[in-house]
């Protein structure tokens, strides 16, 4: 039932419906309206995914509603309702509207405003006219946000945690596969597409961001937000230490004996620093981690690579770095806690 409820109040249609329904009630209480179509209609174009783009879309639309009415009154006293008096107002209209940045939804409102109220309005009375539109409009795109901000907002973040999931999982199944002896070949292609992987976590990550802003139901989830911004900038260091070490991997014309112990720690490291980052896993296992990948490092280097000693010097400094970025991350994520 909790699923349930949480769904309807998360639905977009309904929320929508809901916005339409309550902007005409608002709206049928403006002195001298009795038929508020134009509230309803603003609360449909404002209601949005997130409460940000609908206070956005609100701004906007309200924004272009008054330089419309206001544009309209003036051409109404100058040209009147004519051939050329329309086309000079809405030519006017979109400039003003371009000028003001309103983007693609706040810009043609100044237009479609402006005409409504020329054309309409020489019939009802201009300035009552304009009056009631531009009134209208505001309490339908008010109505709208609070709507949108009080029925529970959709969240990104489980989104957001999902795509750096699948980061770091794929982090560790290229260093797993080349521990395992794969073909360098694919391997590096492999490690090549992890950027792609990289760029979705920090766009998911960003849409995760934009659902929370002005969300007054999201308390916790802004905490688990900044661990996840924490992790994803790590993670992208990561993918790229990654991708020098497979091509280290795949320059490399025999495989150290030693090279597969540290291929597996490091992929171990990768996998506990995502436990961290959800909050499933203690310091002490963290740290048992790192200091394993170390001494692997160590006895590689020790056992040495006859002619590709600066191949393999390479590859344990990206290794190096890997262990030590996400062990600081690591660490700043614990004392968060």
């Amino acid at each position: 039932m909790g699923k349930l409820r949480r769904w309807l109040l998360q639905d977009q249609a309904l929320r929508t419906a809901l916005a339409a329904a309550l902007a005409w009630a608002a709206g049928g209480a403006i002195p001298g309206v009795s038929r508020p179509y134009f509230a309803p209609l603003a609360a449909i174009l404002t209601v949005q995914v997130t409460v940000a783009a609908s206070l956005t879309r609100a701004v906007q639309r309200t924004l272009g509603v008054v330089v419309g009415v206001l544009l309209a009154l003036v051409a109404a006293r100058a040209v009147g309702a004519t051939a050329l008096g329309i086309g000079l107002l809405v030519l006017a209209a979109m400039s003003v509207g371009a000028w003001l940045r309103l983007g693609p939804s706040g810009a043609p409102q100044v237009a479609v405003s402006a005409l409504l109220v020329l054309v309409i309005g020489t019939l009802a009375g201009v300035p009552a006219y304009a009056w009631q539109r531009a009134v209208e409009s505001a309490v339908g795109a008010a109505t709208g946000v609070a709507v949108g901000a009080l029925l529970v907002p959709p969240s990104g973040v489980p989104a957001a945690r999902d795509a750096m999931g699948a980061l770091a999982e794929s982090l560790a199944h290229c260093l797993g596969h080349l521990a395992a002896g794969a073909p360098a070949g694919p391997s590096l292609v492999e490690a090549r597409q992890l950027t792609r992987r990289a760029e979705a976590a920090r766009a998911a990550l960003h849409r995760a961001e934009e659902s929370l802003l002005y969300n007054l139901w999201a308390g916790r989830q802004r905490v688990e937000l900044e661990r996840l911004r924490a992790g994803c900038s790590a993670l992208e260091r990561t993918a790229i230490q990654v991708r020098g070490i497979a091509r280290v991997v795949d320059d490399l014309a025999r495989r150290p004996d030693a090279l597969p112990e540290v291929l597996r720690a490091l992929a171990r490291v990768v996998v506990g620093f995502w436990r961290v980052v959800e909050g499933g896993a203690e310091a002490e296992a963290w740290t048992g981690l790192a200091g394993a990948a170390r001494a692997a490092q160590a006895r590689a280097a020790a056992v040495g690579t006859p002619g590709d000693w600066v191949r393999m010097g390479s590859l344990l400094a990206d290794a190096d770095r890997l262990v030590a970025d996400l062990a600081g991350a690591a660490a700043e994520l614990s004392r968060s806690r």
